[in-house]
């Protein structure tokens, strides 16, 4: 269990998980510890660590800012796939 990384404390949270005993032959119910992974992403971001964001991440804040802006600009950026167009606009 990580309670804290790079300074930061996480939630954490339960799943419970029906699990076989085979020599109880029954299953039965364990509760699993999770980190959410949107609260480690977030916990990175809030760093600005540019080396430490192009590690684990793959990009810089540079250019994970530019990707975003380029997403709110042209947002929503699938407008026109035809999966999400009326079926009059089709014909």
């Amino acid at each position: 269990m990580i309670p804290s990384l790079f300074g930061s404390t996480f939630p954490i949270h339960s799943v419970c998980i029906e699990v076989y005993d085979p020599d109880a032959a029954r299953t039965h119910l364990m509760e699993f510890p999770v980190l959410l992974a949107s609260d480690v992403l977030h916990a990175l971001w809030e760093k600005q660590s540019p080396q430490l964001w192009k590690i684990l991440i793959g990009c810089d804040s540079k250019s994970a800012h530019a990707f975003w802006t380029a997403y709110e600009r042209n947002s929503p950026p699938c407008a026109q796939h035809p999966v999400i167009q009326p079926a009059s606009a089709l014909r």
